[in-house]
């Protein structure tokens, strides 16, 4: 029995003594953030940290917005009636020689009486030059008495305002 209570304690240590040999648990690296979405191109593999997406599922799902409804003939009455206004109020800042920005923008659309004025732009210089070309100043109102909107954009050329 002394030897087999001998045997077990000398196993018992060799164990504990060897268990720093044995494999430890290697050290995981945190998966790699997400910094951007990429859309997945057929053949090209995509860089490390991208979320990938399908981008023409995308364009398709995001073409809801673009869903019109259709006003019943009074409110549709209304604003086409603000139409001429506000085409007046934004040609007229065009020929003022001001700055066509969104701040000059949605205060000709206010003028016209319309509250909520949304406006994008001038966007990016399309040339380096000093007389570089930008994006119009695009803009959305919505009409709260008729349920609908007024939107459009103006540039130098002038405005072009729909219902």
């Amino acid at each position: 029995m002394r030897l087999s209570l001998a045997f077990i304690l000398s196993s018992w240590a060799l164990a504990i003594a060897l268990s720093g040999c044995t494999s430890r648990v290697e050290q995981q690296t945190p998966a790699p953030t997400v910094t951007a979405a990429c859309p997945i191109q057929e053949g090209i593999q995509l860089p490390e940290g991208c979320a990938p997406y399908d981008a023409e599922k995308a364009m398709a799902e995001n073409e809801r917005y673009r869903e019109r409804f259709d006003l019943d003939g009074d409110d549709e009455l209304v604003i086409s009636e603000l139409v001429p206004s506000v085409t007046l109020s934004l040609n007229d800042l065009v020929a003022s020689g001001e700055t066509i920005d969104e701040k000059s923008v949605r205060t000709a659309v206010e003028r016209t009486g319309l509250t909520g004025v949304q406006t994008l732009g001038p966007g990016v210089p399309l040339a380096s030059s000093a007389e570089a070309v930008t994006w119009p100043v695009e803009f959305g109102a919505f009409v709260e008495t008729g349920g609908g909107c007024v939107f459009g954009e103006v540039s130098p050329a002038g405005a072009a305002v729909k219902p």
